[in-house]
């Protein structure tokens, strides 16, 4: 049962949510707009998870600071900065740290690839965090699992239905039909396709390469 949901939106909310939805400078409002949308459409919170990329705790925890504060509360991005002490990074805020980290550059600031320079002031431009320094960032993110990785082929698609297509393949690669088979059909043209190198942030773990011959 789907017991957290959006409550119903006015007609201004609507409108603010959609104008979110579409905002190419800051993946995280669209984000968190769309999961609103979404449960006021009707969607349950581990298909909305899916849809937007998610985990379902997070997509509950959006859901209670819409309902409690609406708009601005999901808008204005949490950071806490002590004056006389050290910074506190709660788990919401790494969170969306981290978020904006694996979101590609391109579309967020119009560059090919993330620094650590470009992210901190990304995150402090878009109230994320108060300030935090070169060394405690690149901590964060290596304490959550995400490096910098080089690969050998870089594939960016401009499908907006790229990741749910992509999860359903890789859930049919990772455990076939149940008396079925798995069937792979692909075209193109006569052209000699070239490994192109990249860089980007990314969980860590093996990763299986393959030229793309």
């Amino acid at each position: 049962m789907n017991k957290v949901v959006a409550r119903k939106l006015k007609a201004s909310e609507s409108q603010k949510l959609r104008r979110m939805k579409r905002q190419l400078t800051n993946a995280v409002n669209s984000r968190h707009a769309g999961i609103i949308l979404l449960s006021g459409g009707g969607y349950a919170n581990p298909r909305i998870a899916e849809r937007c990329g998610c985990t379902p705790t997070w997509v509950r925890k959006i859901i209670h600071r819409f309902n409690r504060g609406g708009v601005e509360a999901i808008f204005w991005y949490p950071y806490y900065c002590g004056r006389d002490g050290p910074l506190k990074f709660f788990a919401d805020v790494v969170e969306q740290i981290c978020e904006v980290a694996l979101c590609p550059a391109k579309r967020l600031i119009g560059m090919s690839v993330w620094s650590l320079e470009k992210l901190r002031q990304y995150l402090v431009e878009q109230k994320i965090i108060g300030s935090i320094s070169l060394e405690w960032l690149r901590q964060l993110l290596r304490r959550r699992r995400i490096r910098w990785r080089h690969t050998k082929t870089w594939k960016e698609s401009d499908d907006p239905r790229f990741w749910p297509k992509y999860r359903r393949i890789r859930r049919l690669y990772a455990k076939r039909p149940k008396g079925g088979r798995r069937i792979g059909v692909d075209e193109f043209g006569p052209l000699n396709l070239q490994p192109r190198h990249g860089r980007h942030y990314a969980y860590i773990g093996h990763v299986d390469c393959l030229r793309a011959t």
